[in-house]
């Protein structure tokens, strides 16, 4: 793996967990494979909060970069929209 690549997925990580959320790489190690090196940003109970479809990666590194830096509007939104009522229903549950 190249070295640049292995700097940006561990910076990648490192920003996501300061926002308590997680990434996810696609297992595939076939590099021909449609879904090979994507990624997905997931909260801490695993639920997909955006890049990703039925627990299938979506987004390219840059991708992840380009949301943890400038935020979820740039995809649109709903998936902030959901994290945030998955949020606030977990939050309501605990009270």
């Amino acid at each position: 793996m190249d070295t640049q690549l292995k700097v940006r997925e561990n910076k990648a990580r490192r920003a996501a967990a300061r926002l308590r959320l997680g990434l996810a790489k696609s297992r595939t190690r076939d590099p021909l494979a449609p879904d090979f090196d994507l990624w997905m940003i997931v909260d801490r109970d695993g639920m997909v909060v955006a890049g990703g479809e039925h627990m299938r990666p979506l987004m390219t590194l840059d991708d992840v970069e380009a949301w943890l830096r400038d935020g979820p509007r740039q995809f649109g939104g709903e998936s902030q929209k959901k994290y945030r009522r998955r949020m606030l229903e977990w939050l309501l549950a605990r009270v």
